[in-house]
């Protein structure tokens, strides 16, 4: 994914990068950007070991560029979107992972036993209906999202159309209406 987002930052002239959920770095140590941010209560050597919550409640920086990987339960992914976006930049952009999920345990929240994802998969939690929610409620930023593996949404400043979703968002729901919840797009389709 580092590749997409050096990609952006290059051909935006982007300066300042915020990454949440860093994990072990994989993204991160390869971003290419002036000003990089690490928020992750797990990994100690970022400049914020924090959580996301904590961060935005003393954050006064403005970001070119958020990437959205850290807590996989729609609640928090919806508080970090809102908090990114109170921080984003004019012509920011928002990359959100982990939106698209193949099994219903794969979704599941919170995380299902170590054990069951070995054996069955890898976990994005219920990230995709934080996105569902996003775009029923909001006009002011265009969504969409790469159709790869686990999928990744991007949000930027622009029109979208509303949504309509179930009162509960269950996984069938989700399997049925992928394409019009998510709006995917094929991988190589430009920024």
């Amino acid at each position: 994914m580092f590749d997409i987002f050096n990609k952006v930052i290059s051909q935006r002239g982007y300066t300042r990068y915020l990454e949440i959920g860093v994990s072990n770095g994989g993204t991160f140590y390869n971003i290419e950007c002036q000003v990089k941010h690490g928020v992750d209560p797990n990994n100690k050597d970022m400049l914020y070991p924090i959580t996301s919550d904590e961060f935005f409640e003393n954050c006064n920086q403005t970001y070119d560029i958020v990437f959205i990987d850290g807590d996989h339960e729609c609640n928090q992914v919806l508080r970090d979107i809102d908090n990114s976006i109170k921080h984003l930049s004019p012509n920011g952009i928002i990359f959100i992972h982990d939106t698209k999920p193949h099994t219903e345990l794969m979704q599941r929240s919170p995380m299902p036993h170590y054990t069951e994802l070995c054996e069955r998969g890898l976990w994005t939690g219920d990230v995709w209906k934080a996105i569902a929610k996003f775009r029923s409620v909001r006009t002011d930023f265009n969504v969409r999202t790469f159709d790869t593996e686990l999928g990744l949404t991007i949000l930027e400043r622009g029109e979208n159309a509303l949504i309509e979703i179930p009162d509960e968002l269950t996984f069938d729901c989700y399997l049925t209406n992928q394409d019009y919840v998510l709006n995917l797009v094929p991988y190589n389709t430009g920024l």
